[in-house]
């Protein structure tokens, strides 16, 4: 078994909808991805400045880069739905590539001020490593520095408002995985808030409030491996009852029972296929145990 974060993220949140969004595939790819269109040309875009090396364009790289947000938000576009029209939202194709234009400079001069530079950062690393002898823990982070002597990971954030979305679980999943993986334990975990920095009187911008760094221990790490040991096992057991929510999700609403959850039981349909169900004791290799 495979576990992402964002698998794990449901899971922990209400069973019921890892279950619908992750096992019966339900919703994948249908919703709107309007509420993240902002945050998703800004990393493409630093992911372009990575990979293809625009940093070495030097002083003309913020112009190179102001002038392809167009070009990005098109190429995005191709591959995720947006519904402009949606409830709430008030942004339109004009609005995003200017928001993006005018947190360049703030982005790029952070870059500096955290030493995040070119050769020793890369960019979209797929990182998978072995929990258990059956299963896997891993995904895709959005930066990864690495020294001779230290590794940071940091994940990207385009969110107005810091508070949501930033759950300290999220970077220590990306620790775990690239420690079961690489036997590396990384230094520094960030958070890179993108809209946060802030031009002062002066006309210098103030990258102060870009970096959240969440402290951690080892100790964190293996509270972290424990709960995703007992994730696969409820999974295994098929245990996947909703966790009561004020109001519907939208896997509740697929079911018709808008307003409540339901029970696992209830929603349970035939496998295609007979299957042998997996034992519930796991047998520890030796990348499955935590030595910190």
């Amino acid at each position: 078994m495979f576990v992402s974060y964002s698998s794990y993220s449901d899971f922990k949140e209400c069973p019921s909808r890892f279950y619908r969004k992750w096992i019966m595939d339900e919703g994948k790819g249908d919703d709107s991805h309007h509420y993240a269109i902002f945050g998703t040309v800004t990393q493409k875009l630093m992911e372009l400045f990575y990979k293809e090396r625009w940093y070495l364009d030097g002083s003309s790289v913020l112009q190179r880069m102001v002038d392809a947000v167009p070009e990005v938000l098109d190429l995005c576009l191709r591959d995720i739905y947006v519904n402009w029209e949606a409830p709430f939202f008030n942004d339109t194709p004009e609005t995003i590539i200017q928001g993006v234009q005018d947190i360049l400079p703030g982005i790029l001069q952070s870059v500096k001020d955290y030493k995040l530079l070119a050769p020793q950062t890369d960019v979209e690393i797929f990182v998978k490593g072995k929990l258990t002898n059956e299963d896997e823990v891993g995904g895709r982070i959005d930066f990864r520095y690495a020294s001779a002597d230290e590794v940071w990971i940091v994940d990207g954030k385009a969110g107005r408002k810091k508070g949501r979305f930033n759950s300290s679980d999220q970077l220590l999943f990306y620790a775990l995985a690239t420690f079961l993986s690489e036997q590396i334990v990384p230094k520094k975990l960030v958070f890179w808030w993108y809209r946060f920095a802030e031009r002062n009187e002066a006309g210098v911008w103030d990258t102060g409030k870009m970096w959240d760094e969440i402290f951690w221990t080892a100790a964190d790490l293996r509270d972290l491996r424990d709960r995703l040991i007992q994730m696969t096992n409820a999974v295994k057991r098929e245990e996947f009852d909703a966790t009561p929510t004020p109001s519907a999700c939208r896997y509740c609403r697929y079911a018709q029972v808008a307003g409540s959850c339901i029970p696992y039981s209830a929603m349970q349909v035939k496998r295609k296929a007979a299957r042998t169900k997996p034992d519930d004791k796991i047998d520890f290799g030796p990348k499955g145990v935590l030595k910190l």
